[in-house]
């Protein structure tokens, strides 16, 4: 028997509700309606009978066997293996799968994941589609006689993977997807399971204490507890192919020894080696796999600002101080910040961080994720364009590495944008109207361009006679008819003349 993420949100509300007033009640908190309700009430009280367990009725406004349930429903999640998935978290395991088999057949997929071959199919090209679109261009889902394998630049790979990672642990609140991944995996590459003993889901609790006494000592990592643990179990039993070539071992070589000396390398290999204790192997993970996770800790953000150059500090503040005088200079308002905000973060990791030397910034971070759009404001996009080309070229940043990154963290420090920025403070309302109405424009204006510019109202049939007057002036018309104004104005909205 298969559960559904429904099914799996519908008994756990219900255990842990344990009474309610009424089914409307249960609709309302779930926000599904009665019909989905009374679907997959059906599906969990099959799965109650084959246990040979009262069955659940919601008129009852209890649950009579919370406890066996309760004790019968958390074995059957840890230990199941079989679970049907929605799309995004079906694509998410699928590219995941492949990353850590070299070949793997539609067939193997379909049977895995408890749907059709045709399924897969589809879901392999959307995963491509969404590939292209996250910027791993590098990266595709091929197939060949063996089967489907992932190719791409073994950096693109490692953060695809990372980036999978986190959403997918975003996507668990039951650990319900964490578990079925584990009980599917059968890999033991370097045979750290064999020689400890250990199962998977052992292995997993094993580096989890490990994790919570680096994020006991560290107290500055945004990255999830379960997705750095996954991660690393990930990189104990499993080996992937690391062979770095051209442009990126030149840079690799480069920088290795920056990168052996940096703060976030320091944690990483000291994570690694408290769990080759706990395991008791003599099992050494490789440089490459330590230089990951170090990237990892560094890549989310995670700066503690006691650890870093008085220096760095003064220029990082210096760039957010620019790109905040422009913007406010250009009608935009922006948030109140402090040491915490993420556009400053980012700036003090570009400056200290020497990984940005050598992984392509592509990995997504989920507060990024937040507040990214398909397409930007085209008034902050033009305006974020010009004060990045001026900072870039001062501070040499390179725009196809950090840009993405910085319009869309600079987007959070944003409260509002101009519908118009206009520079000029003669502004001249040029109109038909009268009375309220033209009181209304006005206030309208004001509220949209900014109290401190001076609004001069003249009326349509004067401006014809007087045009000479107001050739300096920034002109905007209430009369949507007449062509001679390129700035038109109606109902709060702009209009432009081409």
């Amino acid at each position: 028997m298969t559960f559904d993420m429904i099914d799996i949100k519908i008994i756990r509300y219900l255990l842990d509700k344990k009474e309610w007033d009424s089914i409307n009640q249960i609709i309302d908190e779930l926000k599904i309606s009665r019909s989905i309700l009374d679907y997959h009430l059906r599906h969990i009280n099959q799965f109650l009978t084959a246990h040979k367990l009262t069955n659940i009725y919601l008129t009852d406004k209890n649950i009579l066997d919370n406890e066996k349930i309760t004790n019968i429903f958390n074995k059957y999640i840890r230990k199941n293996k079989y679970l049907f998935l929605n799309s995004n978290n079906r694509r998410i395991i699928i590219s995941i799968f492949l990353i850590f088999n070299n070949y793997t057949s539609l067939s193997t997929l379909a049977d895995f994941l408890f749907v059709s071959k045709l399924t897969i199919y589809n879901d392999i090209n959307k995963i491509n589609e969404d590939l292209n679109f996250y910027n791993f261009k590098s990266v595709k889902l091929v197939s060949s006689k063996n089967g489907y394998s992932i190719l791409g630049n073994i950096f693109d790979i490692h953060n695809l993977f990372a980036n999978q990672v986190v959403t997918f642990i975003n996507n668990d609140n039951s650990n319900l997807l964490i578990n079925f991944l584990i009980n599917n995996l059968k890999f033991d590459d370097y045979g750290i399971l064999e020689q400890s003993n250990l199962t998977h889901q052992k292995l997993y609790e094993n580096i989890c204490l490990s994790v919570d006494e680096l994020y006991e000592n560290v107290k500055y990592i945004e990255l999830q507890k379960k997705s750095m643990t996954l991660i690393l179990l990930f990189l104990h039993i499993k080996k992937i192919d690391y062979n770095i070539k051209g442009e990126e071992e030149i840079k690799y070589i480069n920088y290795e020894q920056k990168l052996k000396t940096s703060l976030w390398y320091y944690h990483s290999t000291k994570i690694f080696n408290n769990i080759e204790k706990s395991i008791c192997i003599s099992f050494k993970i490789g440089l490459f796999e330590k230089i990951h996770v170090a990237y990892l800790i560094s890549s989310y953000l995670t700066i503690n600002i006691e650890d870093i150059d008085a220096n760095d500090i003064i220029i990082a503040k210096t760039i957010v101080n620019r790109f905040d005088t422009f913007f406010i200079k250009n009608g935009f308002t922006l948030f109140d910040k402090d040491e915490n905000n993420l556009f400053y973060k980012f700036i003090l990791w570009i400056i200290t961080s020497p990984f940005s030397k050598v992984f392509f910034d592509k990995q997504i971070n989920e507060k990024i994720k937040i507040y990214r759009k398909k397409q930007h404001d085209q008034i902050y996009l033009k305006k974020f364009s010009e004060i990045f080309m001026m900072i870039s070229q001062e501070y040499n940043l390179e725009y196809n590495k950090v840009f993405s990154h910085m319009i869309d963290l600079y987007y959070t420090s944003v409260n509002t944008i101009p519908y118009l920025y206009i520079e000029s403070n003669e502004i001249v309302l040029i109109t038909k109207s009268k009375g309220a109405q033209i009181t209304n424009t006005y206030l309208a204006l004001k509220n949209i361009l900014g109290k401190q510019k001076d609004i001069q109202i003249v009326s349509i049939y004067w401006y014809k006679k007087n045009i000479e007057k107001f050739k300096d002036k920034y002109l905007i018309t209430d009369v949507l008819d007449y062509d001679g104004i390129k700035t038109k104005f109606k109902d709060n909205k702009f209009f432009f003349n081409n």
